[in-house]
């Protein structure tokens, strides 16, 4: 059965025993078999790319405008974000608003960068036990111990190419098998991205993952690699990773989150966030419109504001 998205102001009294939203609107979204998401999603995104590379001052065709599909959200959030979707967009360089994703546990239910990991080690190009341990470490870090933890899970990638992780990568989503990360996207958050993407928005993805980890993904959804903000690895004069974050690009966690969005000039134009987790708040506080929270931890929902945000999540055990 379908799950709704369930924003909630403190009268209503709503209550689900999945996820939940706020704006902090606190959410649950079903997963869709990625058939189904995938032919809609890249219907839609062709769409979305195509008004990107119109001409100056050329007016939209109001077929490329595509609606939200209430289905998976409560009435509440569907009229708050048709109400995002309705506001108008300036589509010139440099002043689209832009929205921010996370990834895992947003937009789809798995871990890529565990998902990918597991390829490399079934291929004999990781250590079992090493992987498993770096995956323990960051799973088992709080607060600065977990850039150390991403650190590690960084050194666990020494030696190999780009090609080799992007690769892995897509087998992991599902790209060549019929199983992967793909089969457990949350749709709601497809058909919204799609949406923001065909009145001019620009959406990106923000991941304390690797960008290459995570670009199968990102692609599906009709975001370009250009607008993946994740953990940039170093790369030696032989093509292969050294190991170590490269310095270009801020450890995309937490307060990283919207540091890198300052850095690359859309600090004062993120409009609209969504997240998971508390590491996500950062970047949700940033957002000026609407901020979306997944979570599964808690067992009703609710519209908040910014000075509500650190209760609420006390309150689901997510701080």
């Amino acid at each position: 059965m379908a799950s709704r998205v369930a924003p909630f102001f403190r009268a209503s009294g709503w209550k689900s025993p999945g996820l939940r939203v706020t704006s902090f609107l606190l959410v649950t979204q079903p997963a869709l078999p990625f058939s189904a998401v995938h032919f809609r999603t890249l219907c839609r995104t062709q769409v979305a790319r195509s008004l990107d590379v119109m001409p100056a001052g050329a007016t939209k065709p109001s077929r490329g405008v595509l609606s939200l599909d209430p289905a998976p959200w409560s009435p509440e959030a569907f009229r708050r974000l048709e109400a995002l979707l309705e506001e108008p967009v300036d589509e010139r360089p440099g002043f689209r608003p832009v929205a921010a994703f996370d990834a895992d546990g947003t937009l789809w239910g798995g871990d890529a960068f565990d998902a990918f990991t597991q390829v490399l080690v079934r291929e004999g190009k990781l250590g079992a036990d090493a992987t498993a341990q770096a995956g323990q470490s960051y799973a088992d870090s709080k607060g600065d111990a977990r850039r150390a933890a991403l650190a590690g899970c960084t050194k666990l990638l020494e030696g190999l190419t780009l090609e080799e992780i992007q690769d892995a990568a897509y087998k992991a989503w599902g790209t060549y098998e019929e199983r992967g990360l793909k089969d457990t996207v949350f749709w709601g958050m497809a058909d919204l991205i799609a949406a923001l993407q065909s009145r001019g928005w620009r959406t990106v993805l923000v991941t304390a993952s690797p960008a290459a980890s995570v670009i199968a993904g990102a692609e599906a959804m009709g975001i370009s690699e250009g607008d993946i903000f994740g953990i940039r690895l170093a790369v030696d004069d032989r093509g292969r990773t050294t190991g170590e974050m490269h310095p270009s690009m801020p450890v995309s966690w937490n307060e990283g989150k919207p540091e890198a969005l300052r850095a690359a000039g859309l600090g004062g134009r993120v409009m609209f966030a969504a997240g998971n987790s508390i590491d996500d708040v950062p970047m949700l506080l940033m957002a000026k419109q609407e901020r979306l929270m997944i979570t599964s931890a808690a067992a009703d929902g609710a519209l908040v504001g910014e000075s509500e945000s650190t209760a609420l999540l006390r309150k689901v055990g997510r701080l």
